[in-house]
């Protein structure tokens, strides 16, 4: 494609360009990673204690996306149906860059977030915000959900409801 123009068009023609691209990335991850994984996680579930029923990803607007510039804000979402009653219920997550190593990760308990007790039947959703400024690439998650946290900030836990490894993953 060639463009004859004064510098700024050029820019502002490169920009829109861009941003065409983006969205169109954006919009095939999506249908890509949207009801199938979260019905692939629905259906792993756990064990008896817990179930993952949602995982999303959105931007800071609260949108589902899944290519997100580099230093932008990361949403995750992770609604937990718990199937017994826990006193002190806790939930983390892991990101797994494109050659399985662990880039960031982090739990509630490290982080002095408390949802209390919980109820059997109840469904807790656990919001995370991300802004690391990761790296360009794919990111997966692996989700953590344990009950009675102890120790100061070495996120040990006293039981151990669940782990789980994901088919959702972002892009950067």
């Amino acid at each position: 494609q060639y463009f004859f123009g004064n510098i700024k068009d050029g820019i502002f023609l490169y920009e829109r360009i861009l941003l065409e691209q983006k969205e169109k990335k954006s919009e095939e991850h999506i249908k890509r990673n949207s009801l199938n994984d979260i019905n692939t996680v629905k259906e792993s579930r756990l064990n008896s204690l817990v179930e993952v029923l949602e995982i999303s990803i959105c931007d800071k607007l609260g949108n589902f996306a899944g290519l997100f510039v580099t230093g932008s804000d990361v949403i995750l979402k992770i609604r937990i149906l718990f199937k017994k009653r826990f006193e002190d219920p806790h939930c983390g997550f892991k990101l797994i860059d494109e050659n399985g190593k662990v880039c960031f990760g982090v739990n509630t308990y490290s982080l002095n977030h408390f949802c209390g007790k919980v109820l059997s039947g109840q469904n807790v959703t656990f919001e995370f915000r991300i802004n690391q400024k990761l790296q360009i690439g794919k990111y997966s998650i692996n989700i953590g959900i344990a009950d009675g946290g102890f120790g100061y900030q070495s996120a040990d836990f006293k039981n151990s409801l669940g782990y789980i490894d994901t088919n959702n993953y972002f892009e950067v």
